[in-house]
């Protein structure tokens, strides 16, 4: 249900800006209209999220005026038992909407009365309960609504990875650097996916080949959900890139924003590896 006041006495009557739908877990590049919120539990990993709120129309009641504030929460019921952040100066015309960019703690967040809460499994990535929001008018006689209504969080923190191979052409190549590409259904933090991540296997080698990860480079405009993996050789060789089985140290940063700390779930979906052969030239080369 949406909150409503029923007396003058109680929030002046203003309307709360409210969710229009469910809120869900990034899986793409950050929407560029969105409104990032403050992350209020910093220091601890975090699953990025995206809502839609909208302002009350003009048959709601007491709008609230431009700009505002708006605090987000997340309940495990009908509560709002974590403050996940706020976000300053958001505005839009009565009934529209805008994209509210938020946190999501992973693991046990422990409450005031002693209680703890798990927004979202850190081993599994599944998330749960609901997040709602208040809005506070930006003016110089502070006006605050009552809590919106809750609205579930759908999606999983749990990153899926794919790695195709990316530089095509013939088979074999004769680059010496094999360029791979890792796919990830959930953004990741640049600064937690290094050549460490992967592992790099061979068949039909010749001696001295040494495949070895040689760099790894985020796409430019993939918001972190794609990232080139060069692998090098030094013979003949046929190379397979793959990440990590559970257990060892997949790359699983969730993207970074307002002091967001990484996220690394202890687990993470993949679909395979790639492989990719390579026959050295004739001609030399350095």
């Amino acid at each position: 249900m949406l909150f409503t006041n029923v007396s003058a006495t109680a929030n002046q009557k203003i309307r709360t800006w409210y969710p229009t739908r469910a809120a869900t877990v990034l899986t793409g590049p950050v929407p560029v209209d969105a409104l990032a919120s403050t992350n209020a539990q910093a220091g601890t990993p975090v699953c990025l999220a995206t809502v839609a709120a909208a302002r009350p129309t003009l048959s709601d009641g007491h709008v609230p005026g431009d700009p505002v504030t708006i605090d987000l929460y997340w309940t495990s019921g009908t509560k709002a038992e974590v403050y996940l952040g706020s976000v300053s100066g958001a505005s839009a015309a009565p009934g529209a909407a805008r994209t509210l960019l938020f946190s999501l703690p992973l693991g046990e967040i422990t409450l005031p009365d002693g209680s703890t809460v798990r927004p979202v499994n850190p081993g599994t990535g599944a998330v749960d309960g609901a997040v709602r929001i208040q809005a506070h008018v930006e003016r110089e006689q502070h006006q605050s609504a009552q809590y919106s209504r809750a609205v579930r969080v759908e999606g999983t923190c749990l990153p899926t990875l794919v790695i195709t191979r990316q530089d095509g052409g013939t088979e074999p190549t004769m680059a010496r650097d094999i360029v791979f590409r890792l796919t990830s259904s959930v953004s990741l933090d640049p600064s937690t996916v290094s050549p460490e991540d992967f592992e790099v296997s061979e068949s039909d080698a010749s001696a001295g080949s040494d495949p070895h990860v040689a760099s790894v480079r985020a796409v430019e405009g993939s918001d972190g959900t794609e990232f080139d993996v060069v692998v090098r050789v030094s013979n003949s060789t046929t190379a397979s890139l793959s990440v990590p089985p559970d257990g060892s140290r997949p790359p699983q940063g969730s993207r970074t924003r307002g002091g967001r700390s990484p996220a690394r779930p202890a687990a993470a979906t993949r679909h395979g590896s790639s492989t990719r052969s390579w026959s050295r030239p004739a001609l030399p080369w350095s």
